[in-house]
């Protein structure tokens, strides 16, 4: 067993090892919960929210958040639309005229 751990480069106590960091579930559950009725909301707003209900780290929030995977989809420009509606409107003139 020390060479295999050796040969991993790790400490032999790293088997042995348990986190004992609490997970909060109730924090998450409340941050779900928000993000899905706020969906424009990003992390400082949910975090503001989250304060005010109870104690929560400087960190802590935003942590919980990526960990979640929650963040906000980036809007995209609609080049193509400008171009696509004038044309569109131009050929719907040129069939009225006709």
């Amino acid at each position: 067993m020390r060479q295999a751990y050796s040969l991993v480069k790790q400490t032999r106590s790293m088997r042995y090892y348990r986190s004992v960091k609490d997970a909060r579930h109730d924090l998450r559950a409340r941050m779900h919960e928000i993000a899905r009725t706020r969906v424009r909301y990003g992390y400082r707003r949910i975090h503001i929210l989250l304060r005010r209900g109870g104690k929560l780290g400087r960190n802590q929030g935003y942590r919980i958040y990526v960990e979640e995977q929650l963040q906000l989809c980036s809007k995209l420009p609609k080049e193509g639309l400008k171009f696509q509606s004038l044309h569109q409107t131009e050929s719907l003139r040129a069939r009225k005229q006709d």
